[in-house]
């Protein structure tokens, strides 16, 4: 503690300036970089070392590290997360004497589908809405961002991007127009908007004629919700793409990575395809019109992981569709593998990759976790199809593990999709099983499994998993969400036509359910809810749903939200707009972070959050 007083001692006698300075006889050296910090962060990247150099890592107060630097960069790993608003400072300790530092602020980002790595839609750094605040009279309608096609994409958020010369909170939007658009998140105001399509050139984004279906219309540009990497400032997502061309129209599910500052391209965008073989020698081609990219994109231990179902089990082309999940290098964008679900020949194939717009997940040692929807299965008895499963793969995409329900042949056969919903990690838990998810589809069955031994197949069952709610939702859609507060642990599940429910997880562990919603989300599939807290602060937890109407033509959008202790607890029910597609309902979640909620709508993502003169920044 005296060596550590001594130390900020020093420090304090600097100038307060992020860049070095010297001290002593010591000439001028440039101060450490530390790169961007958030809640993500797992390595602190530090840079302008110089050989030789001692270095001391801070936390606020706390010292995380001290090292000697043999290079010029070098990265520290961290153990857990840092919490949004932690001060970062690193000291130099030079050889010829001397000190020099370094500091930054933690950020809380919004980079992926729901929130995190794991798919929890819980953000606990929310310091400013409560149960208190999230009221009739104090949450409104703030602003619009109008965009100019359909946001099926969950809007992403980044905080203190330098844009031109000004520092920006900026909230990235996708449209089905193949748009992206950046939007100062506090003004509204928009930065920037590329369009990657090229319509002059005959490339547009996808009819929906040509699809077969109704599920996304009048076009299919970019579905799935992208994916940042903060470290190096970049936007990943997949355009969809008809060429027309002399000899007709060609189908594309390009793949991009763009400059978070403008939309440009930093890579050559890749064209996403793939060739396997199925059990009788002949070939399978990855169709880039029946093939859908709905479920959101993975941004994991340095590959972007892109899956895809397909518009309609009924409604497909002639190519009949499978499910696909391919890896790429996030530096280069070159292709490091990819998986077929269903390669067994089949009157039907399928086993497709979803969610209602979930995303696989990684765990901490970066395995990809994912359910597939209707489909054959055969993999029990070394066959390829993988229909109605809960797959766990390495990295690069091997099979490590998976569930298959007992009743998998009755869900494939009443097109009780399995895959209709994502699955959700938890973050560890005490007790003898620590690594735990949850998975939930069509037939409302909830399964709580362990990760480390998801239960394999077991034909007559009953299904080795650590516990089985038949029926405990009605046909879901979408996922869950999860909250650790002061009155326990909970996930929540909202099925169609269904009220939000809550169920609180023991230690045993098991799942029984805790509160139930007084009036049904309506619509098809439910709703995905998402949750916001100051970390386990009473007073703060709340569950955010967007509904689905089921008469679109009548009834808007609504954004509702209730007390996460207990979701009989309605705090607020605010219209957000009339959704355009009356054929298929919006599978949408909130994003909720920074004090504000952004729901994407037909033609724009509308902004709530406290009137202004209340909006106050609580204290911890």
């Amino acid at each position: 503690m005296q060596y550590l007083t001594a130390v900020l001692i020093a420090l304090s006698m600097l100038p307060l300036t992020p860049d070095a300075h010297p001290v002593g006889s010591v000439g001028l050296k440039a101060a450490p970089r530390i790169g961007r910090l958030d809640e993500a962060t797992r390595g602190i990247v530090i840079s302008s070392l110089a050989p030789g150099e001692r270095i001391e890592v801070y936390a606020g107060e706390r010292l995380m590290d001290a090292r000697t630097a043999t290079a010029s960069r070098t990265m520290f790993r961290l153990r857990s997360a840092l919490r949004p608003g932690t001060v970062v400072t690193v000291v130099g300790h030079l050889t010829a004497g001397g000190l020099v530092r370094s500091s930054t602020v933690v950020q809380n980002d919004y980079l992926q589908y729901h929130y995190d790595l794991g798919r929890t839609g819980w953000n606990p750094y929310e310091t400013v809405l409560t149960t208190t605040n999230v009221a009739p009279n104090s949450f409104v309608h703030l602003f619009s961002l109008p965009v100019d096609a359909f946001v099926y994409a969950q809007p992403l958020f980044v905080a203190g991007v330098t844009i031109g010369q000004a520092t920006h909170n900026i909230a990235i939007v996708a449209t089905e127009n193949d748009s992206l658009y950046a939007f100062d998140a506090d003004t509204g105001a928009q930065l920037w908007q590329q369009t990657y399509a090229n319509p002059g050139a005959g490339a547009v984004p996808i009819p929906y004629q040509f699809t077969n279906a109704q599920n996304i219309i009048p076009a299919v540009g970019i579905t799935s919700t992208p994916a940042i990497d903060p470290n190096t400032g970049t936007i990943f997502f997949v355009a969809a793409i008809q060429q027309a061309g002399s000899g007709g129209y060609t189908y594309h599910q390009f793949l991009h990575a763009v400059d978070w500052t403008d939309g440009a391209d930093i890579l050559t965008p890749v064209d996403i395809t793939a060739t396997a073989m199925l059990n009788n020698g002949r070939h399978v081609v990855f169709d880039a019109l029946s093939q859908l990219n709905r479920a959101s994109l993975l941004l994991s231990s340095g590959s972007v992981y892109v899956s895809f179902g397909n518009h309609d089990d009924t409604k497909t082309p002639s190519t009949k569709p499978h499910g696909w999940i391919f890896q790429y290098d996030e530096s280069t964008l070159a292709l490091q593998s990819f998986f077929c679900t269903t390669l067994d020949v089949s009157n039907k194939y399928n086993g497709t990759i979803w969610g209602g717009g979930f995303g696989p997940d990684a765990d901490a040692q970066g395995d990809v976790i994912f359910s597939t929807g209707d489909g054959p299965f055969d993999a029990n008895t070394g066959g390829n199809n993988w229909g109605d499963s809960v797959m766990k793969m390495s990295p690069g995409l091997t099979v490590l593990d998976s569930f298959t329900p007992a009743d998998q042949a009755q869900l494939a056969q009443l097109n009780h999709d399995l895959g209709a919903g994502g699955v959700m990690l938890l973050p560890d838990q005490p007790g003898a099983l620590p690594h735990l998810a949850v998975d939930a589809g069509e037939e409302g069955t909830i399964y709580l499994l362990n990760r480390d031994s998801l239960g394999g197949f077991t034909p007559s069952g009953p299904d080795a998993v650590v516990q089985e709610m038949p029926q405990a939702i009605h046909k879901l859609v979408g996922g869950p969400a999860y909250y650790a507060g002061p009155t326990g642990t909970f996930v929540y599940y909202c099925g169609a036509g269904d009220p939000l429910r809550a169920f609180a997880l023991d230690t045993s562990p098991q799942l029984t359910l805790a509160s139930t919603a007084s009036s049904a989300c309506g619509g098809s599939g439910g709703a995905i809810p998402a949750v916001s807290s100051n970390g386990a602060t009473p007073g703060t937890g709340i569950v955010w749903i967007t509904t689905r109407p089921a008469n679109r033509a009548t009834h808007p959008v609504q954004l509702r939200a209730y007390d996460a202790t207990d979701v009989s607890r309605q705090l607020i029910q605010l219209n957000v707009a009339f959704w355009q597609n009356l054929h298929n309902p919006p599978f949408l979640t909130p994003t909720v972070i920074d004090g504000k909620v952004f729901v994407g709508t037909s033609n724009s993502v509308e902004v709530f959050g406290l009137q202004p003169a209340r909006r106050t920044q609580r204290r911890e």
